[in-house]
């Protein structure tokens, strides 16, 4: 009986100390797991990141309104994180649309959104107008391979 009771205490105890070093192994602390995370997002982002150029349509006559080119730019920015209690880094996709009309004119987007599923990326810019009101800009669009289509 106390062999058998030895034996199973040993189990146990490799059992116990098996999952202890399994679960601890994959990630060292929860700094390595964002640190993961961080890169894991700014790879995808970084899989859309260059330069689109093409010809902008009026959405209500499709005439030629000129020539655009958007830049997208895979980066990472200091935070807060929502506690407050540390700073990390957050990837972020920045967007440059240059627009070539009678004169050129360029809007950086901060911070835009990625949905990798269905390749949509979306960008919301404040631009001030002449009499201090701020007007939003929105562009939405879906990335094809080398190809970018939007509004």
């Amino acid at each position: 009986m106390a062999k058998r009771l030895r034996y199973l205490t040993r189990a146990v105890s490799f059992f116990a100390l098996s999952l202890l070093v399994t679960s601890c192994g994959r990630y060292r602390n929860a700094d390595e797991y964002r640190k993961e995370k961080v890169l894991e997002e700014l790879a995808r982002l970084n899989s859309i990141s260059g330069t689109y150029s093409g010809e902008l349509r009026s959405r209500v006559s499709g005439q030629s309104l000129g020539h655009v080119s958007i830049q997208l730019q895979a980066d990472t920015v200091a935070g807060k994180t929502p506690d407050g209690t540390r700073t990390e880094e957050r990837p972020l996709l920045r967007t440059r649309v240059t627009y070539y009309g009678t004169r050129a004119l360029t809007l950086v987007f901060q911070d835009a959104s990625y949905e990798s599923s269905a390749g949509t990326v979306k960008s919301q810019a404040s631009v001030e107008k002449a009499d201090k009101s701020s007007h939003q800009i929105d562009l939405t669009g879906v990335v094809h391979g080398n190809s970018f289509e939007g509004a």
